[in-house]
């Protein structure tokens, strides 16, 4: 069996396990920390501002593991991570049962139109 390092789905949840202890749970909070790691403010971050951010989070990463996780998040393969890509490779992936829940519930509130307006939406609630 390969080493758990090697694994991409543990090293990504040690990296939202590290977030979540510092209370950094939504895309807002952790904007400040991705720009202030961004050093030429060009909206990326190069690998060393992403293991900079990573440190200053407090998510400290095995040389292989960053490059891993860095790899991943990069996601168009440009060879820096955006902060879009940062944000979406903590995503979670949504199963076929939450789906369905989704649909359900949309459908309950819509009264199975496509579209509805916001007032309607707030209206249901």
């Amino acid at each position: 069996m390969a080493d758990w390092r090697n694994q991409i789905h543990m090293i990504i949840n040690k990296v939202k396990c590290q977030l979540c202890a510092k209370g950094i749970d939504n895309v807002l909070q952790l904007q400040p920390w991705l720009q202030q790691a961004d050093k030429n403010n060009n909206g990326v971050l190069e690998r060393l501002e992403f293991e900079g951010v990573l440190q200053r989070i407090g998510i400290f990463l095995t040389t292989q593991e960053l490059t891993c996780v860095y790899n991943h998040f990069d996601m168009n393969k440009d060879g820096v991570v955006s902060y879009a890509e940062f944000v979406s490779a903590l995503k979670n992936e949504i199963t076929e049962d939450r789906i369905a829940v989704i649909k359900h519930a949309w459908s309950r509130l819509s009264g199975g139109k496509d579209c509805i307006s916001c007032a309607d939406l707030i209206g249901k609630f």
